[in-house]
């Protein structure tokens, strides 16, 4: 495949539209950073939602069904499931802060995935 061979993509023109989303990607970094350092509360809110709203849409995609009250209650308030499909919501929800948590000090590997 052309694309792996040495060198290829050196050869090819970047565009200005690339340039500009990799110019603007430098810039929201930045503002993350200053943003994570003024506001971290807010951040940490994002991410709970954000946990709570993967949690439920990807149990529902496996077709496992729980009340989004209960999946907040187990998600936010480490509440203890009472049927297996709230168990499967815990465990999803336990992977997630594992990698919240380690994602600095897991090395991305194909074991890993």
């Amino acid at each position: 495949m052309k694309s792996f061979e040495n060198d290829y993509f050196l050869d090819q023109p970047v565009s200005q539209k690339l340039l500009i989303a990799v110019r603007m990607l430098g810039e929201f970094k930045g503002k993350e950073s200053l943003f994570r350092d003024q506001f971290p509360e807010v951040l940490k809110t994002l991410q709970q939602t954000a946990i709570i709203q993967s949690t439920e849409s990807s149990n529902r995609i496996e077709g496992i069904f729980v009340p989004e009250k209960r999946i907040r209650l187990i998600v936010a308030q480490n509440v203890k499931p009472l049927n297996r499909p709230e168990e499967e919501v815990a465990g999803y929800k336990d992977i997630l802060n594992d990698i919240h948590t380690n994602a600095s000090k897991n090395k991305l590997t194909p074991n890993l995935i």
